[in-house]
């Protein structure tokens, strides 16, 4: 076996397994995957065996379309991981505007930005304790700014889910003289039907197309305005008014079709779950989809 596939196969390359056939010029691949990188940073001190191990751990498709490969990207990342002098270094100078440009439809702060950042470098580099680096899932099908970017934004509306959720629960701590009787029994409705509400509720998510649940999370749980979300997906206000609309029936038909089936309530009973049903909506699905 030579040299280059042998590195390969030993980092564990998943088109090497028993039953699978590689290409008879693997080798010559894998060595054009790392001229190609070594080419793109030549100030980068990674070895042509290290390089090839990373595509085999990162799961990169060398036997499958070596050709669509970002392995310049692969190289860049493969160094950083293996901690090559500088490669963290530029991988974060290169890759600076980037997380800005995907903060940039959030509206972040400058503050938001720069605690992003560092989270972003620590996920992707290090870990978080349960997870490994996350860079080790990039595989080189796409380009390295979008693996990037995507994470930085993802990081980024889970610190603004956290903010307004925090925000949302303070707001609706109970002020003692406001409280009446029928603050009383929609307290007891709500305690005794707690469960069949979550219950009621994740299920009517789950009919939701992907789209519909995360602009459906990024309204209720990031709580972003609408205008924001718009500019995430590049259409204009009146598409995701109606995509939340939609998702709003959809998730509310659904709870009150299980409500149904599922309680025995008397005629009152119901009513007064229907109106809740409604009013405790974005609550509801702010816990389910914030878990």
């Amino acid at each position: 076996m030579a040299r280059l596939t042998k590195a390969y196969g030993e980092a564990g390359a998943s088109d090497l397994r028993p039953g699978l056939e590689a290409p008879v010029d693997l080798d010559s691949i894998l060595a054009r995957l790392y001229a190609r990188g070594r080419a793109a940073h030549p100030g980068l001190a990674l070895d042509d065996e290290a390089f090839v191990a990373h595509l085999a751990r990162c799961g990169a498709p060398v036997a499958v379309s070596p050709e669509s490969i970002c392995a310049e990207d692969l190289f860049l990342a493969g160094a950083a991981l293996a901690g090559v002098s500088g490669a963290a270094t530029k991988l974060q100078r290169v890759h600076r505007r980037v997380i800005a440009a995907y903060l940039r439809p959030l509206a972040a702060s400058a503050d938001l930005v720069a605690e992003v950042e560092q989270m972003v470098w620590s996920r992707l580099l290090v870990g978080d304790g349960s997870e490994p680096a996350k860079l080790l899932s990039y595989s080189g099908k796409g380009a390295l700014a979008g693996f990037v970017g995507i994470t930085a934004q993802r990081l980024a509306l889970s610190l603004l889910r956290r903010q307004a959720t925090d925000t949302r629960v303070k707001a609706a701590l109970p002020a003692p003289t406001r409280a009446t009787a029928n603050d009383g029994e929609l307290a007891f409705i709500r305690q005794r039907y707690r469960a069949a509400f979550q219950e009621a509720f994740s299920a009517g998510l789950a009919l939701l197309e992907s789209r519909e649940r995360m602009v459906f999370r990024m309204k209720v749980v990031d709580d972003l305005d609408i205008e924001r979300i718009a500019k995430v997906y590049g259409v204009n206000r009146s598409t995701v008014t109606r995509w939340l609309a939609r998702a709003r029936k959809t998730v509310l038909a659904e709870a009150r079709r299980i409500l149904c089936k599922r309680l025995k309530l008397t005629a009152s009973e119901f009513e007064s779950v229907a109106g809740l049903l409604v009013s405790q909506l974005d609550v509801s699905v702010s816990s389910v989809l914030g878990r």
